[in-house]
């Protein structure tokens, strides 16, 4: 049996198209960077920590809503291969050990509404180059010109 790769990468934009339908807000993702950092959210603002994505965390606090769960774990992971790829250098500092980690929170927001794409690999991802654009967008100026 051989496997078309056509209708793999088909099937892929299908699914793609899928997770990029579904609506996530800024708070879905604070939720789900929460319950990845084993925290709930009465622990406060969880914008500006380092996200290690927990794929059980977000299917058991998003279970009642798998289209949403998997958006997220999506856009996440997506995220944190960004981070972990230092592309986001800048808006995320840190070694990767969740000690004295920073993210931006306009990186999480940026991941809430940037679009997934399917990369050659045939992963999802987000587009780099439009990724840090959305962040520029959402940033205000700081200083003076």
């Amino acid at each position: 049996m051989s496997i078309d790769v056509s209708e793999l990468r088909e099937s892929s934009e299908l699914y793609l198209d899928r997770l990029n339908a579904v609506r996530i807000t800024r708070e879905d993702i604070a939720i789900a960077v929460l319950a990845c950092n084993d925290r709930n959210a009465t622990d406060g603002n969880p914008f500006g920590e380092y996200i290690s994505v927990n794929p059980n965390a977000i299917a058991v606090t998003f279970k009642e809503c798998p289209e949403k769960r998997d958006a997220i774990y999506f856009r996440l992971f997506s995220l944190e291969k960004l981070i972990e790829s230092n592309v986001l250098q800048g808006w995320y500092s840190g070694d990767f050990s969740g000690k004295g980690d920073y993210t931006n929170a306009n990186v999480f927001v940026a991941a809430a509404e940037e679009p997934l794409i399917v990369a050659e690999d045939g992963e999802f991802c987000f587009e780099k180059e439009s990724f840090k654009k959305r962040i520029l967008e959402l940033s205000e100026p700081a200083g003076r010109a």
